[in-house]
Parts: C-alpha cells; structure tokens; sequence
C-alpha cells in the first residue's frame, strides 16, 4: 500500500500517521472530518488490517507507522533513501561480510546514525530463526527518549518475529531507570548494570545472528550525554528536551558491521547471563 490516490480509510490513516504517532480517538475523529460517513467501526477495522499486514503498530492507545514497513517503502525512492542512509546495505553488501570483511559508515551526528542503524538491523533480522535472541548493548539506551516511536516500532517488529529482544545499558541512573516500562521482562528484557565489561563509554553494539554491529558515538557529544544523565535526577520535559537537543547536533559517528564470530560469542556469554532465555 503506497498512498494511493483512492480515499480508503487505510489511505487517510497512512496521511495522518506520516509525521508522527496519533492518539487513536483523535485520529478517528480527524477521518470521520475528512470522510463523511466513516464510522469509528470502520476506523478499528482498517488499523487491524494495516496492523496485520505489519504497516502500522500501535501501543497504549496510539497508532503510528511500522518502521520496519517504512524503510520497505524507502527502497523505492533515491530522496527518502538520501534521508534515512549514508550508504547501501544490501545484497552486495552483505556478500562482502559473508567473505569476512567489514564495511564502515560514517554519520554527522546520531540521529542520522541511529536511523540508519534501525535500518540494518531490519534487514539483517532476515537471517535471524524464531526462537533466537537479538542483543543489543548501550551505555544509555536514549533512542527510547527521544525517538520512542521508532524504537518501539523495532522492538514490536523483532518480538513478532517472536525473536526475544535482550538490551543492557551500563548505568542504573534516573534516565536509565525511566524507560524501564518499555520491556515486558519476557519477549523484550531490559538489563540495567554498573559493571559490564564494555568499553569505552561512546561504544555501542547489536548481535543480530551471524552479525556484529559497533557503533562509536562522537566523543564530545557522549560527554554531554553523560553529564546529563549524571545531574538529572528528576526526569521533566526539561532533560528530555536537553537530551533530544544533544543527539541531533553535529558529531561523527562510525558504524561497522562485520561478521566476528569469536567477538559475538564472547558478547553472548556476558550478556546471557542477566537475561531469561528459554533454551530450545
């Protein structure tokens, strides 16, 4: 479904959800304005389909679009491609990996970085069986704060994959502790530690299968995010202002992906230690 010209209701809840998560009663009464005769009915059988055919997800009463759908959708058009990327993964890519090597990309600062980011773990989930687990280590996970749509979209679209979703954060401060209800404890897991093994503090990485993501954040901007979640001690709209602030100004950041199956290893056996893991 592209956005067609035809005025279905699934048409109008695609417009309405293209510039961000809407409150599902607004989005009803915004769509019977615009679509005389639509009945709230009519409105909750559309979003089942959408979410059937994975488009749209929704979450305490909000609907928004399935990222994983949106970077399909990506692929066709060079100017949305320009948005999101700064590089190609694809099958070529993914053949250069297969034969041990290692490609790098490099971003002007991590929300350009972090989008491309979701995008490989989209694709490179493909390889990844039900049952397994995806891991997923951060400092501080701040995506959660200050992208949530989207990272809610990505641990929505691994867990229907019914892949457990396993992230550990190195820190146990407020801002840590206030994404806590994202995870259920059992398909989604949250670890909160002060003595990972992992650094230094700008080092991030993802198992996801055979792969190995790393990412190196700028230096001065971990600094900053450091130092806020350091003094913010009572989280307002006040510090998720500041930490949204931070992530979007100019600082390189490098991701590589490569296949390293004796670093994945090692990362696994940390990790499975503070998550529950059904053995198959």
């Amino acid at each position: 479904m592209l956005l067609a010209q035809s005025q279905t209701i699934e048409d109008h809840i695609l417009t309405h959800l293209k510039n961000g998560p809407k409150i599902i009663v607004e989005l009803i009464n915004a769509i019977k304005k615009q679509r005389p005769g639509t009945t709230k009915q009519g409105v909750y059988n559309a979003l089942r389909i959408l979410k059937k055919e994975e488009i749209v997800v929704t979450h305490k009463k909000q609907a928004s679009l399935n990222l994983a759908w949106v970077n399909k959708i990506s692929a066709f058009t060079s100017q949305t491609q320009n948005f999101y990327l700064k590089g190609r993964l694809d099958r070529v890519s993914l053949n250069v990996l297969d034969q041990g090597g290692k490609i790098q990309y490099f971003f002007k600062n991590p929300t350009l970085a972090d989008a491309f980011w979701c995008h490989a773990i989209y694709i490179l989930l493909e390889s990844v069986p039900k049952g397994q687990a995806v891991y997923l280590y951060n400092p501080h996970c701040w995506v959660y704060i200050t992208r949530p749509e989207s990272e809610r979209a990505l641990r929505d679209y691994i867990t229907s994959k019914d892949i457990k979703y396993l992230v550990a954060v190195h820190d146990k401060l407020p801002l840590d502790k206030y994404i806590s209800n994202e995870f259920d404890g059992e398909a989604s897991q949250y670890y909160m530690s002060g003595t990972l093994p992992f650094k230094p503090d700008n080092y991030y990485f993802n198992v996801i299968g055979d792969y190995l993501i790393e990412v190196w954040e700028d230096v001065g901007l971990t600094s900053k995010i450091e130092d806020l979640y350091k003094r913010a001690f009572i989280i307002t709209e006040k510090e998720i202002g500041e930490l949204r602030k931070i992530v979007i100004s100019t600082g390189k950041t490098k991701l590589a992906i490569s296949k390293n199956p004796k670093k994945i290893q090692k990362y696994k056996r940390i990790f499975e230690k503070h998550f529950y893991i059904k053995k198959l």
